[in-house]
């Protein structure tokens, strides 16, 4: 017994000794893994000295300690209180964070920060750190500070004071604190010139940072303050704490304002945060968030809920994004929505909550044809629960939904059903099932619809079924287009780097697609696939003619890179084209990928064309241009010597010239480059026949010069262009008088300019100019405007030379348009004067026509119409017409009184009219009103002109009168006479 008294004592008396105490600090040493102590002295328990502390791990040393002493009132352990008088450390490093084994994160419960708890009291009275040396690793510089202070932690709370400076360059921070039981208390201020610890870390390094946090207040209710300046960037929060019987309570409010510290497309989304916070703790762990506001200029986030103690949740939220135009540049162009909402809850267990929400969008824009199909508002409803998802899209002429288990098995079954899709008629739907893993699903799908009508065309019966996995796709399917049957089938796999499409086949009309190929990734792919079609017509995509083509990929044996891939194309079509443009055609490329030769000819009524060349590819890929002669008529257009494009491994392109020159002299001279996203080229064009450029259109020469340079994206370039003796070929319209035309056009940026003049002799003086000051398209913003006169007697006269109509007249215009070119506004007028119509066979004659046109938005108003007739009768209108509707929709009104419009051989008449045209002029349009005819005279000459046209055969109705002989039988008719008009 008295040996077990003994053992502390002389267990305390051997740690005093420096054997003892050496012997406790290797077996120490033993229990931390990298822990190595040299130069230890002093006395246990009062004192104890350390010359050096290292830590290390597989990457070597990580953290030193040189120079320590803890000093020990070891008297107060009998008190249950551990004091420490001193704790000194001469020189702390700390290269970097240490390396340890990876470890399975359990999930930790969400609590409020609180004060430690421990089964002694605390006291250290002087806390010393000389120098203190973080590496660069640790804050991205290197940092060198000294720390001083004292802290005590107990049953009446904590209470210290630490002041930290740095060594290297200015920056302190200040901690002063006093939290009990009933009282808290503590201010901490930071502060730091530029170069700072905090600016390095935000990527702010010339911005000082400043910061103060203060509480003060009994803990039931403190108040407390937070204020911080990093550069432009702010923040000034505050609320009130408290702390009762075990329960914390915080609020939150404030501004933030993001400045630099965020990239700057989103600088102004965050220039101004509002947040709110109201959240409680209970005493048994509940967290409840009674309040979670935030707003800014993105949208508002609104939120509350409660996490029990057992880790249970329940809480709703709630999304209003801005509008759009708050997004700028960030959003895809022309995407945008009147408002969005999205709300929902979270409930259940934290690690597998149910999940619910509601997502709607009103006015949805930017999805292009999709646009049409989600209607003025767009709903989502999904939910998971216990792994079962269940999401549905609702839109006016779309509906999707999805159903079923999701999890490590997957059970999904989707939906999808689109009414009315833009530029059809009918209803298309597709369902299936999505089975298998997330790793390796497999999907099923059948798409169907009974009958779908579109540009002119109708798909009756379609079945579309597929199925696929991560190693194999099978598709078939059969439709009727046109009555026309269309059978498709596919089937293709993949074994690692192996694919294969195993079969390939479409037919439809007599047109046939066949194909199969293989390949080893990254290749060569061998195989081949054939089309072959006698007529091109069905298709439906304005070509007709008769075209095949057969493409073959091949390895070449022993060659590597592209020069293993083997390619053949060959395509040969004979009336191939649209209207009187029905060419031959034949084209060939053959080699490999490595080197390439092509040729393609052209042969129609109306010229030809043969192209040919070559490809290869070594330190620079090279294209080459060996041949180009075109012909049409007794024009010809043929490259002067070979031309070649070069491209580099850095991707710059080179042209360093092509010129094409004719047979009467003219040429075009083409010259360029592409570097480093720099465009920079010039074309010369002088005297350049316009016959081989426009299939023999139109004849004239044209002369001029192109230059740019810039930003590919956004080059600058600028244009000159004079055509001489422009005219058409047609026979109908030999009689037009030639046109000049001088061009300029100019693009800046995005922004495109362009003017031209049409002086044709006395018959036209025109001027257009148009702009599209964001750059080109349907949908970008233009303006444009077209002046001059016009002699319609000159124009028109071409038109009516076989016949005995004669119309005479000026017209002068000056029109303007403005919007979009896919719906432009209108603006401006154009006036008729000296206006009449004539045809002495027929008696007709209007003289002195005027008419004014003014154009309004989308509609030509008709403010004046007026012509006379013989013997002082008038005709006169008004109206509207919008040319750019659909169906051409109008309201004209045409009032005649005491008119003689006909005064011919035949006979003439005198009449009175108001009668009205109401359009659409092109779909169901109607012309209604009263003719009054007060005087009529029919003169029936013995005999007609040779040139009076027949009307073909006559036949007479009813019973003839009394004493009526009947009508001789007729003649055969002579052939019908057509006058052009």
């Amino acid at each position: 017994m008295l040996l077990l008294l003994l053992l502390p004592l002389l267990l305390l008396g051997a740690l005093a000794t420096p054997w003892g105490l050496r012997a406790a600090v290797g077996l120490g040493a033993g229990f931390v893994p990298g822990l190595s102590v040299d130069g230890v002295s002093g006395q246990l328990p009062w004192r104890l000295a350390v010359g050096r502390l290292r830590l290390a791990d597989a990457q070597g040393v990580w953290l030193e300690i040189t120079d320590a002493e803890v000093a020990l009132a070891w008297r107060d352990l009998f008190d249950r209180r551990v004091t420490l008088t001193g704790l000194r450390v001469g020189r702390l490093v700390v290269d970097r964070a240490a390396v340890t084994a990876p470890v399975t994160a359990k999930p930790v419960p969400l609590a409020i920060p609180s004060l430690p708890r421990l089964p002694l009291a605390l006291a250290i009275e002087a806390l010393q750190f000389d120098r203190i040396e973080l590496g660069a690793a640790l804050l991205g510089t290197p940092v060198t500070l000294a720390l001083r202070g004292a802290l005590a932690l107990d049953s009446a709370g904590m209470r210290g004071a630490l002041d930290a400076r740095r060594l290297d360059q200015p920056g302190t921070a200040t901690l002063n604190m006093a939290l009990g039981a009933d009282r808290l208390e503590a201010t901490l201020d930071v502060a730091e010139p530029a170069q700072g610890i905090v600016a390095t870390l935000a990527g702010l390094p010339q911005a000082p940072f400043t910061a103060r946090l203060s509480i003060s207040g009994p803990a039931a209710d403190a108040q407390w303050q937070a204020r911080g300046d990093l550069g432009e960037a702010q923040a000034r929060l505050g609320g009130r704490v408290g702390l009762r019987d075990g329960a914390v309570t915080l609020t939150l409010d404030g501004r933030v304002a993001g400045g630099a510290l965020l990239p700057a497309e989103y600088r102004a989304l965050a220039a101004d945060i509002i947040p709110g916070l109201t959240l409680r703790r209970a005493a048994d762990g509940e967290l409840a968030i009674e309040r979670l506001d935030i707003a800014s200029a993105a949208g508002r986030l609104t939120a509350e809920g409660t996490l029990g103690a057992d880790q249970r949740l329940s809480a709703r939220y709630r999304v209003e994004p801005a509008a759009p135009e708050a997004f700028g540049a960030l959003l895809p162009a022309g995407l945008g929505w009147r408002a969005v909402t999205a709300e929902g809850e979270i409930s259940g267990p934290m690690a597998a909550p149910d999940v619910t929400t509601r997502i709607r969008i009103e006015a949805p824009r930017g999805a292009g044809a999709a646009d049409a199909l989600l209607g003025d508002t767009v709903t989502l409803d999904a939910s998971l629960r216990d792994g079962m998802v269940d999401a549905r899209l609702q839109g006016a002429r779309l509906a999707a939904t999805l159903r079923g288990r999701a999890a490590t098995a997957l059970d999904l079954a989707f939906t999808t059903e689109v009414r009315d899709a833009p530029g059809t008629s009918g209803t298309i739907s597709a369902e299936g099932e999505i089975t298998g893993t997330p790793q390796a699903p497999v999907i099923q799908a059948r798409v169907a619809t009974p009958r779908l009508a579109a540009q002119g065309r109708v798909v009756e019966a379609l079945r579309l079924d597929a199925r696929a996995t991560p190693t194999q796709l099978t598709v078939q399917g059969e439709a009727r287009i046109d009555g026309r049957p269309l059978a498709i089938e596919a089937e293709a796999g993949r074994d690692g780097n192996a694919i294969r499409l195993s079969r390939l086949q479409a037919r439809f009309a007599g047109i046939a697609i066949e194909g199969e190929a293989a390949a080893t990734l990254p290749g060569p792919v061998t195989g081949h696939l054939t089309f072959n079609a006698p007529d091109l017509a069905p298709l439906g995509v304005g070509l007709a003619g008769r075209l095949a083509a057969r493409l073959e990929g091949r390895a070449i044996t022993g060659a590597q890179g592209p020069a293993a891939q083997g390619l053949r194309l060959s395509i040969e079509g004979t009336g191939v084209g649209a209207g009187a443009f029905r060419p031959a055609v034949q084209a060939e490329i053959d080699g490999t990928l490595a080197a390439l030769a092509f040729r393609f000819g052209l042969r129609a009524r109306q010229g030809t064309l043969d192209v040919a060349g070559r490809t290869a590819q070594g330190d620079d890929t090279t294209i080459t241009l060996t041949r180009f002669d075109g012909r049409a008529g007794s024009d010809a257009l043929r490259l002067a010597a070979p031309a070649t494009i070069r491209v580099a491994p850095d991707g710059r392109i080179t042209l360093p010239g092509a010129r094409l020159v004719s047979q009467r002299g003219g040429s075009l001279a083409v010259q360029g480059s592409l570097a480093d996203g720099q465009i920079n080229g010039r074309a010369d064009i002088a005297a350049l026949p316009l016959l081989p450029f426009s299939a023999g259109a139109v004849a004239g020469t044209l002369t001029g010069q192109v230059l740019a340079s810039g930003p590919a994206a956004a080059p600058q370039a600028r244009a000159t262009l004079r055509i001489e003796g422009l005219r058409a070929t047609d026979p109908a319209l030999a009689g037009l008088p030639a046109a000049q035309v001088q061009a300029t056009a100019s693009l800046a940026g995005r922004a495109l300019r362009a003017e031209a003049r049409f002086p044709a002799g006395p018959a036209v003086a025109l001027t257009i100019e148009a702009a599209q000051p964001a750059g080109p398209g349907l949908d970008a913003p233009f303006t444009a405007a077209a002046r001059g006169q016009l002699d319609l007697g000159s124009l028109a006269r071409p038109f009516l030379a076989g016949g005995a109509d004669r119309v005479a007249g000026r017209l002068r215009l000056d029109l303007r348009a403005s919007g979009t070119p896919a719906a432009p506004v209108l603006a401006g007028s154009a006036s008729l004067s000296d206006g009449s119509y004539a045809n002495p066979i027929t008696g007709v004659r209007l003289d002195g026509i005027t008419a004014q046109v003014v154009a309004r938005g989308e509609r030509l108003v008709v403010d004046t119409l007026v012509g006379r007739t013989l013997g002082g009768g008038t005709i006169t209108g008004q109206g509207w017409i919008e040319p750019l509707g659909a169906g051409i929709p109008a309201e004209l009104r045409l009032t005649a009184r005491n008119a003689r419009p006909v005064n011919g051989e035949f006979g003439e008449a005198t009449l009175d009219a108001d009668l009205a045209l109401r359009g659409p002029l092109t779909n169901g349009g109607s012309l209604a009103g009263r003719v009054t005819i007060s005087r009529a005279e029919l003169r029936i000459p013995e005999t007609l002109g040779a040139s009076t046209p027949t009307r073909g055969q006559v036949r007479e109705v009813g019973p003839l009168p009394p004493g009526r002989r009947p009508p001789a039988a007729a003649r055969r008719a002579a052939p019908a006479t057509t006058l052009p008009m």
